[in-house]
C-alpha cells in the first residue's frame, strides 16, 4: 500500500487567512489615522494600496501553493491601484508645460478614482471571488486527505488488535490443552490404578471447562445482542443486582449496602446494564474477602444523567494494572479469564455512556458507571 500525502496541518492553513485579516486591518487602521493630514495623507492611498500589495507579493513568495491565478488577479489589482495612485499625485505635483492644467486634473483623477480605480478594484473583486472558492476546495481537500489517513490508522490499528486477540486467545487455550494432553498421556501409559485414571479425568474434565469459558467470554465480547432502552428506578434496579450476590456475600461475611433516592430513574437496556453491574459487584465481592462493607449508590451527574458507584474497601487497584484493566484476557485473578470487564466496558459504549475504574479515598477500588441524560436513539456500535 503506498504511502499518502501527509495533509496539511489544520493550524498552517488557518493562520493565512488569519495574517491576512490582520494585516488588512492594521493597515485600514493606519490609513485613516493618517489621512487627515495635508502633506501625509496625500500618499495614504498610494501607501494604503502599495502595502497591501506587498502583503500579498510576500505572502505569495513564501507560500507557493497560494500563488493560483486568483491569487495574481489580486497581486495585479493592487499594482494597478498603487501606481494609479501614484501617479496622480506625480501628475498633480509636478508641472508638464505639455499639458494643460485642466486634462493633468483629469487624467489624475481617472487614475486615482476613475477608470484606473475601477480596473484595480475589479482585479481585486474578481480575484478574490475566484480565490475563496479555491480556498475552500484546497481545505475539503486536506479534510478528506485527513479522513482517509484516519481511516488507514484505524484498520491498521483494527488489524493490529485482532492480532492481540489471536495472541490471547491461543495463549488462554494451549494451557488447558496442554494439561489434557499430559492427562491422555498418563492414562496411556496403563501404569494408573483406577483412582489416579479417575483423578487424570477430572483435571481433563476442569481444563475443558476453563478452554469452554475462554470461548464462551469471546462469544459474548463479540455478539451483537438487541439493544432495548427503557426508564428504570435506579433503586429499586440496584436492589435487584445486590439481590442475587447478596447470599454469597454473607457465607463470605460481608455486607452489601444499596443507596440511591427513590425518585432517581435513568436510562438503558437492563439485561445489558444489569450484566455491567452484577460483574463489577462479583468483583467488588471477590476483592473484599472477610471485610466490608460494599456500597452500591446510584446518583445524579452534575450535567445531567447519571452515576452508578460500586466501592469496596479491597486491596485497590496496583498502579501496573491500571492501564490495562480493560484488555481482553488481561485478569489479576488467580481463575479469571480476562474478559469480564471488557464485556462490560463495551456493553456501556453502546449507552453512549463510560466505565472507569479508580482507587477509592480510603483504600479499595470503586467502579464508576456514567450514563447519559435522556433514552438514546439508537446503540452506539
Amino acid at each position: 500500500m503506498g504511502m499518502e500525502a501527509e495533509p496539511k496541518k489544520p493550524s498552517e492553513v488557518a493562520r493565512k487567512p488569519a495574517l491576512f485579516v490582520a494585516w488588512i486591518s492594521v493597515t485600514t487602521l493606519v490609513a485613516a489615522l493618517l489621512a487627515g493630514g495635508s502633506v501625509v495623507g496625500t500618499w495614504v492611498r498610494p501607501a494604503f494600496f502599495g502595502a497591501l500589495m506587498v502583503f500579498f507579493l510576500s505572502l505569495g513568495a513564501r507560500s507557493p501553493d497560494l500563488r493560483s491565478p486568483a491569487w495574481r488577479l489580486i497581486e495585479i489589482g493592487f499594482l494597478l491601484l498603487t501606481l494609479g495612485s501614484a501617479s496622480a499625485i506625480l501628475l498633480r505635483a509636478i508641472d508638464v508645460d505639455l499639458l494643460s492644467p485642466a486634462f493633468r486634473e483629469s487624467l489624475a483623477f481617472g487614475l486615482d478614482r476613475g477608470v484606473g480605480f475601477l480596473l484595480g478594484m475589479a482585479c481585486v473583486g474578481y480575484g478574490i471571488v475566484l480565490w475563496v472558492p479555491e480556498i475552500v476546495e484546497s481545505r475539503q481537500h486536506a479534510r478528506l486527505r485527513l479522513e482517509k489517513a484516519n481511516s488507514v490508522l484505524e484498520r491498521q490499528d483494527a488489524l493490529v488488535n485482532i492480532g492481540e486477540l489471536a495472541a490471547g486467545v491461543a495463549h488462554e487455550l494451549r494451557n488447558p490443552l496442554a494439561i489434557v494432553k499430559s492427562a491422555l498421556q498418563r492414562v496411556r501409559s496403563d501404569k494408573l490404578d483406577e483412582e489416579e485414571t479417575l483423578r487424570c479425568l477430572d483435571v481433563m474434565e476442569r481444563a475443558v471447562q476453563k478452554a469452554d469459558a475462554r470461548i464462551a467470554g469471546l462469544l459474548d465480547l463479540g455478539r451483537m445482542t438487541d439493544f432495548e432502552p427503557e426508564l428504570h428506578q435506579a433503586r429499586r434496579f440496584l436492589e435487584d443486582v445486590a439481590g442475587l450476590v447478596r447470599p454469597q456475600a454473607r457465607a463470605a461475611g460481608v455486607t452489601i449496602r444499596v443507596d440511591a433516592d427513590d425518585a432517581l430513574t435513568f436510562w438503558g437496556d437492563r439485561e445489558q446494564l444489569f450484566q455491567v453491574m452484577l460483574n463489577l459487584l462479583r468483583n467488588a465481592l471477590q476483592a473484599t474477602p472477610h471485610r466490608g462493607p460494599i456500597h452500591l449508590r446510584a446518583e445524579t451527574r452534575e450535567h445531567g444523567g447519571t452515576r452508578m458507584i460500586v466501592e469496596d474497601q479491597g486491596c485497590g487497584i496496583a498502579e501496573a494494572a491500571k492501564a490495562r484493566l480493560f484488555e481482553p484476557f488481561f485478569t489479576t485473578k488467580r481463575d479469571g479469564n480476562g474478559l469480564g470487564l471488557s464485556i462490560c466496558a463495551r456493553l456501556v459504549e453502546r449507552h453512549s455512556g463510560r466505565l472507569q475504574l479508580v482507587s477509592g479515598d480510603t483504600g479499595g477500588c470503586r467502579a464508576i458507571l456514567e450514563l447519559p441524560q435522556g433514552a438514546p436513539r439508537h446503540a452506539k456500535v
